[in-house]
């Protein structure tokens, strides 16, 4: 059976500013398919802990989910946890900045230097697309394990999950 992780990245679910619905979600679905849920935690934005619990759950674990910490903010750090987690660099991934630059083009917004961060991600990751927002998904391998990250927004989550995890799976 494969064994599975989840996490939940964000200091707000420990201030209670957001409740972490993605992990029951998840967690309900990856059951479904025959995935054996081992762990459920949230880990706050501190990259010391993050790479920590990362490291932890892959090695434990055939499959890490992450959510969240995928955005443009200085707090975003999911994509260099990863990427320390399973010793590679991060790299500035030009598909993924065309998605985000593309999308934001059309709304009208424009391009930020914080927005070209969140194009850095770990070498060699297999990107996950999303149609909703911003934040492409990306998987990682460590190992015999993987590592899947998704957005935090559950209405971008979902579907990449669904769309691209779960085929993935």
């Amino acid at each position: 059976m494969i064994k599975s992780a989840i996490v939940a990245v964000g200091s707000e679910i420990f201030t209670g500013s957001i409740v972490d619905t993605n992990s029951a979600y998840l967690a309900k679905r990856l059951n479904e398919i025959g995935v054996n849920v081992e762990t459920i935690m949230p880990v706050p934005d501190d990259l010391e802990k993050m790479v920590r619990h990362f490291e932890r759950c892959l090695s434990e674990c055939d499959i890490l989910i992450t959510t969240g910490g995928l955005g443009p903010t200085f707090d975003d750090l999911t994509a260099e946890a990863i990427a320390k987690a399973v010793g590679v660099e991060l790299e500035f991934n030009e598909t993924a900045y065309r998605h985000i630059e593309g999308l934001l083009l059309k709304r009208g917004v424009s391009i930020k230097e914080s927005h070209k961060r969140q194009a850095l991600l770990p070498k060699d990751a297999h990107l996950l697309p999303n149609s909703k927002g911003t934040a492409m998904g990306f998987v990682c391998q460590k190992g015999k394990s993987f590592s899947i990250s998704l957005p935090g927004i559950p209405y971008e989550m979902k579907p990449m999950f669904e769309d691209y995890a779960i085929p993935f799976i």
